[in-house]
């Protein structure tokens, strides 16, 4: 990687964690719209970057839009399969959906491949 594409990286990673940081705040002052504004924006940028398609799901859930969070929990399932909150938040979006087997499969798949359980179960409180 050449120093220009390496400080381009490091910029770009700057400016979507400082998104990721102000959409959370928008979120904790009631400003969901206004978080999803952001994350979108980051998303269209990095749309393989599986922190800010966590960032959207939990938002979209959090509006009461769980079809909208299902996509992008998703797609952060599928760069970090291991992370227990993104697990948390896709079995209970699915639970959300009423799509018992497929959370339970997903939380079972999961703990079978090593997932820690405790972790994951602090997730799945907090975010119920």
């Amino acid at each position: 990687m050449t120093p220009a594409a390496d400080i381009n990286l490091r910029r770009s990673m700057t400016a979507t964690t400082q998104q990721i940081y102000d959409a959370r705040r928008c979120c904790s002052e009631g400003r969901f719209h206004a978080a999803a504004s952001m994350l979108l924006e980051a998303f269209r940028k990095d749309p393989n970057n599986g922190a800010v398609a966590l960032e959207l799901g939990v938002v979209m859930r959090a509006v009461g839009d769980p079809s909208g969070a299902l996509e992008y929990l998703t797609r952060a399932y599928f760069a970090d399969p291991s992370n227990p909150q993104i697990v948390a938040e896709l079995v209970l979006t699915h639970h959300d959906l009423g799509s018992h087997d497929e959370a339970s499969t997903l939380l079972v798949r999961s703990l079978n491949i090593g997932l820690e359980g405790e972790a994951l179960a602090r997730y799945l409180q907090s975010a119920a």
